[in-house]
């Protein structure tokens, strides 16, 4: 019986960035992408909409506060996991996106086998990175 794919998101606002994860993720058979968003104004309706397995999430972008949306998102959907996908190590941000629900943190420079791995790891319900508070539990 084959193994049931990883669906994965990137919400990121640098296209390049976005167009690497998403041409990566499609080379991968175990792996789906389900595209990309380049702010999270609409990331908890689009994440309800395609129920991803994992969402990579950059911290650093415009529009509406990423940790904001990330509360939301492990309050609403809560299968849905998430991996801080990051540009910097800035340990007070990483902090709170793991007090707000973040199964892990990934550097964007950490390769390319390293954030599949994290993916793969991440969707199987093991935390990645620096994971100083445990996840929320869903209800």
């Amino acid at each position: 019986m084959p193994e049931k794919r990883i669906n994965v998101l990137c919400v990121d606002d640098s296209p390049q960035m976005t167009t690497l994860i998403d041409r990566v993720v499609r080379e991968e058979p175990d792996l789906v992408s389900l595209g990309a968003l380049d702010r999270a104004d609409e990331l908890v309706e689009k994440v309800e909409r395609l129920k991803p397995n994992v969402i990579l999430l950059d911290l650093s972008m415009p529009g509406r506060d990423a940790l904001d949306a990330l509360r939301d998102l492990t309050d609403r959907c809560p299968t849905s996991r998430v991996i801080v996908f990051s540009g910097r190590s800035d340990p007070h941000l990483v902090d709170e996106a793991l007090k707000r629900g973040a199964w892990g943190f990934v550097m964007k420079d950490a390769g390319l086998d390293r954030i599949l791995s994290a993916i793969r790891a991440v969707a199987q319900g093991k935390r990645v990175g620096k994971v100083s508070y445990p996840h929320r539990a869903p209800r």
